[in-house]
């Protein structure tokens, strides 16, 4: 089976031990080899991940127009990336208009492409690889703040011990009532499932990421992924929710509906092993959408329409398009992502 971690190009590496642990190493699509963090890379090195890369424009350099994005969003959006991240009307992605002129003016090419089918394939890769560039800074963003806000936090616990006398070592730091989470906006999530559907349609050797074409799970730690994928594919059915990742704990019943490579590594205990003493094994949802294949998937999830071609690939599947979401107890979408 492979395991197609979605639609982050990140992962807290603890969270992606466990995902191992219990369906293999998990593939992990990056924008680019050039923006790809020194953390995913060593979790690659030791066998957690495998890192997939859509196939490059060599005339393209995803740094050199991120950078010039960021410099158009300074003179259009107050200067603040995550701003124009949030707000998807000023996102120049997936606008047949705005988009194209938008990427000219930053280009300094000062017209629309041609209509070229080629070119404007080309044109909406490159843009989802630069939508996930910035969704990969903002992500980065997001998690320094949340550990300066739990650094204030915990300093202001100290300051009260101090005050009523009480031990510092005994106090233990209050987590921040307030701390960005891993999903984001209803907004930022379909954009991000946009363009993650796009960029991995276009990843060198597709083929040999899926596999068994009927054992593949997309497997998330967001919630509000999840959500939006049985937003987006109404025939999807719930097989599994809250279940617990622990030996033994899935019943009869459940198991009946699943396929065998699927039950197989819920009914094993290779997960506890990464489950630090005291803590709740991660709890687990999954999702089934029937006559789904992998290919109508990634196309439906792009915004694009399954149209019958001469080999039949993206015809109605007799399987099933499996979608997973493992999220944690108190910390659903994880700990913060170090930029290493």
């Amino acid at each position: 089976m492979k395991t197609l971690f979605f639609p982050y190009t990140t992962i807290n590496p603890r969270q992606a031990e466990q995902m191992a642990a219990i369906w293999g190493a998990l593939t992990l699509l990056q924008p680019s080899p050039e923006t790809s963090l020194p953390a995913m890379a060593v979790l690659q090195e030791a066998g957690i991940i495998e890192m997939a890369f859509p196939a490059s424009d060599a005339q393209e350099s995803l740094t050199d127009v991120l950078q010039s994005l960021k410099q158009w969003a300074a003179q259009h959006t107050a200067g603040d990336l995550a701003l124009m991240m949030e707000q998807r009307q000023v996102i120049p992605f997936f606008n047949d208009q705005s988009s194209a002129q938008i990427v000219a003016e930053i280009r300094k090419g000062g017209k629309t492409p041609s209509e070229d089918p080629a070119a404007d394939a080309r044109k909406k890769l490159f843009q989802a690889q630069l939508l996930l560039a910035m969704a990969q800074e903002y992500d980065l963003q997001q998690a320094a703040l949340t550990r300066d806000i739990e650094a204030l936090s915990a300093r202001e616990c100290e300051m009260m011990a101090l005050l009523k006398g009480e031990d510092v070592a005994d106090t233990a730091p209050v987590s921040s009532s307030w701390a960005p989470g891993v999903d984001g906006s209803a907004a930022m999530i379909t954009l991000r499932l946009k363009a993650w559907a796009r960029a991995m349609a276009a990843v060198e050797g597709k083929e040999a990421l899926s596999g068994k074409a009927d054992e593949v799970l997309f497997l998330t730690n967001g919630r509000g992924v999840l959500a939006q994928i049985q937003e987006i594919f109404s025939e999807a059915e719930t097989c599994l929710h809250g279940h617990r990742l622990a030996a033994g704990r899935i019943s009869p019943q459940e198991m009946e509906r699943l396929p065998a490579w699927i039950v197989e590594p819920l009914a094993n205990d290779n997960g506890e092993e990464s489950i630090p003493d005291g803590g709740l094994s991660p709890g687990f949802d999954l999702v089934e959408i029937p006559r789904m294949s992998v290919a109508t998937f990634l196309l439906r999830l792009s915004g694009q329409q399954p149209r019958a071609v001469s080999d039949g690939s993206l015809q109605t599947s007799l399987g099933s398009c499996w979608v997973g979401c493992m999220t944690w107890a108190g910390d659903d979408n994880g700990e913060p992502i170090d930029a290493m």
